[in-house]
């Protein structure tokens, strides 16, 4: 099972601050936003824009 290459979600810092807690993530300084998929669940990181 490969992991798609650099795989960025981007979206708007105020909306990524006003997710529940339990669906954001900081990793070494990288925020992260939680991917639900069918049978799994996975944080992929965050690109600010606007």
């Amino acid at each position: 099972m490969s992991k798609q290459g650099n795989e960025a979600i981007k979206m708007m810092f105020r909306d990524w601050k006003r997710l529940p807690r339990a669906f954001r993530n900081v990793v070494e300084g990288q925020p992260q936003v939680l991917l639900t998929r069918p049978g799994r669940s996975y944080f992929v990181p965050v690109e600010f824009v606007g």
